[in-house]
């Protein structure tokens, strides 16, 4: 994807842009977090390792942004900041959906403590469409 600063998109307003997504990011984290802390997920497996996916996911969008200072060439700077634009909003995306996933995987267990399967595979299911349907659209 090549920015054509002449239609006023260019390096500022990318970094910007990429700036709020990184921010984004970290409030997702927090967020994301503090449910992972109030539903008990450190004393579930597969909640454990979406947050640690999350948290993976986190880490590399804030590095987009530090690698953007090490310094490209002018010309190609434009571009770079559209790279690292593009996957910090992927990232800030997926923080969300994984989020979505580990409270949908909490309400999968009802009220009597036991674990309700169709709910959870219809919850993975509409997440997954949803998911589908975001990568179509983003790349």
């Amino acid at each position: 994807m090549v920015w054509d600063s002449q239609k006023g998109i260019n390096s500022q307003h990318l970094f910007i842009i990429n700036c709020v997504g990184t921010g984004l990011s970290i409030i997702g984290t927090i967020w994301s977090g503090h449910y992972f802390i109030k539903i008990g997920g450190y004393r579930n497996t597969s909640l454990m390792l979406i947050m640690l996916i999350m948290l993976s996911d986190f880490f590399y969008a804030v590095s987009n942004i530090l690698t953007i200072f090490d310094g490209p060439a002018p010309e190609r700077r434009a571009i770079c900041y559209a790279d690292a634009f593009i996957r910090t909003w992927s990232y800030t995306l997926t923080l969300f959906f994984a989020t979505c996933l580990s409270i949908f995987c909490y309400k999968s267990v009802n009220n009597a403590g036991k674990f309700d399967d169709k709910r959870f595979l219809r919850n993975c299911v509409i997440i997954g469409v949803i998911f589908c349907i975001w990568l179509t659209v983003a790349y």
